[in-house]
């Protein structure tokens, strides 16, 4: 099984490569800022309004 780091990688190698905005938030994002906090999961914002949901799908 992929660990965390890949899966957050190919997830985001996935929107750039389908040119949708996004942004890394929650603990993943605290602990790229310095803010150390152990997480099993990944949480980001997908800027939806100018992206339609069937790119979205497609990315994935």
């Amino acid at each position: 099984m992929p660990n965390l780091d890949q899966i957050q990688l190919e997830a985001y190698r996935r929107l750039e490569t389908a040119g949708i905005a996004y942004t890394l938030v929650g603990s993943m994002a605290g602990n790229y800022w310095g803010v150390s906090r152990s997480t099993h999961d990944i949480d980001s914002v997908i800027e939806y309004d100018e992206t339609p949901i069937d790119a979205i799908i497609q990315a994935f």
